[in-house]
């Protein structure tokens, strides 16, 4: 996914098709894996990549900054995030 337009939005479990989208204004823009994001951590957006672990949960892998170990978010289907992404 190419850098252009970042959109800021709320993250959220579509049951239905069961996969996350992302509501920017009216918009929802559905996620598939390995597609890049930004969560909010605290005061800042920390990107990372979407992505199905090995038990089936959605989590979002983010790149280690200084030793290079990934950290793992797992994602809580019932969960609301504040979220930015590239359009």
């Amino acid at each position: 996914m190419t850098r252009q337009t970042a959109k800021r939005g709320t993250l959220r479990y579509d049951r239905q098709w069961d996969r996350f989208s992302v509501q920017c204004g009216d918009d929802f823009v559905s996620l598939h894996c390995g597609e890049e994001i930004g969560l909010r951590i605290g005061r800042q957006f920390v990107w990372g990549r979407l992505e199905v672990d090995m038990a089936g949960s959605w989590c979002i892998v983010f790149p280690g900054a200084t030793d290079g170990k990934s950290t793992v978010l797992t994602l809580r289907t019932a969960g609301i995030y504040d979220a930015k992404i590239y359009l």
